[in-house]
C-alpha cells in the first residue's frame, strides 16, 4: 500500500517534471491562490463567528435590563450565608426559599418580589429595587 503511495507520488513528480516552466509556474502560482483562498474564507468566518457572539453578548446585556415580569416573593423570614467557593445566600421567604449570588443586607418582614428578565435570569429584589441574582 505504501509502495503504491511512493509511486502515485513519484508518477505525479514526473507527470510535472516534463512541463514546459511556464505550466509548472502558473500550476504553482494556482497552488498559492488556493492557499490564499482558503485562508481568506478561515479568517472570514472567524470574523463572522467573532462578529455573531459580540451581537448575543450585547442582546443579553439589554434583555438583562428589561423586567418580562413580577411576582410576589413573600416576606424575609430569615438570611443565612452559605459557605463555598462562591459568596451566597440562602434567603428564606413566606413563600420559599431562595439562593443568592454575593452578600445582602435584608430586615425580617421586608417584601420581597422575584423579577424574570426578558433574557430569562431571575432576580430577588426588595421594593427600592436593590436586585440579587438567584443562583
Amino acid at each position: 500500500m505504501r509502495s503504491e503511495s511512493i509511486e502515485a507520488g513519484e508518477s505525479r513528480d514526473a507527470a510535472t517534471a516534463h512541463l514546459p516552466a511556464q505550466e509548472q509556474c502558473d500550476r504553482t502560482h494556482m497552488q498559492r491562490l488556493d492557499l490564499v483562498a482558503w485562508a481568506l474564507l478561515i479568517g472570514g468566518s472567524m470574523f463572522l463567528l467573532l462578529v455573531t457572539g459580540l451581537l448575543m453578548y450585547l442582546m443579553d446585556l439589554q434583555g438583562d435590563e428589561t423586567v418580562a415580569y413580577e411576582q410576589p416573593a413573600g416576606k424575609v423570614l430569615a438570611v443565612r450565608s452559605m459557605g463555598g467557593l462562591v459568596a451566597s445566600t440562602l434567603v428564606e421567604t413566606t413563600l420559599g426559599f431562595y439562593a443568592v449570588s454575593g452578600g445582602i443586607g435584608l430586615s425580617k418582614a421586608d417584601e420581597l418580589i422575584l423579577q424574570t428578565r426578558a433574557n430569562r435570569r431571575r432576580y430577588l429584589c426588595d421594593t427600592s429595587q436593590r436586585c440579587m441574582p438567584l443562583l
